[in-house]
């Protein structure tokens, strides 16, 4: 099973849920990766950081900047802080246009507003990062 993890007010806010589960996916002969927002680079940096291991806890990133970046008709900014931004109509879909392209089964994430395109091609499981809980469903 292909199963993708989003970084921040995730993973990265909860290492002590995730790492276990990830790494015990890993073992398992799941191929767990990484489905979030910033450049890859980044990504790597902030769970390399965290005490997230390539190979132990993941096996892929998906940069939603960087897919967006290789969509020609995708206007994208970069702010003073480094943040990247494109129109939200488009962002919100860019995650689930990912697990598409890339047969992602689940993915686990705190926004709900990923949910509706996500939810076309996978499972949508949504962390509540205030309960520590995961909702299937939601």
């Amino acid at each position: 099973m292909k199963i993708a993890f989003d970084v921040h007010k995730t993973i990265i806010d909860n290492p002590e849920f995730f790492k276990p589960l990830m790494k015990i996916l890993m073992h398992t002969g799941n191929d767990v990766c990484i489905v979030s927002g910033p450049p890859s680079d980044q990504i790597y940096k902030e769970l390399k950081l965290a005490g997230f291991d390539y190979g132990i806890h993941y096996r892929m990133i998906y940069s939603v900047v960087d897919f967006a970046k290789n969509i020609t008709n995708i206007a994208m900014s970069q702010d003073g802080d480094g943040n990247w931004w494109c129109d939200d109509t488009i962002w919100w879909t860019l995650k689930g246009q990912i697990c598409k392209k890339y047969d992602i089964e689940s993915l686990i994430d705190n926004d709900i507003r990923y949910k509706p395109e996500v939810s076309k091609n996978s499972t949508f499981i949504f962390w509540n990062n205030e309960t520590k809980e995961l909702y299937y469903g939601h």
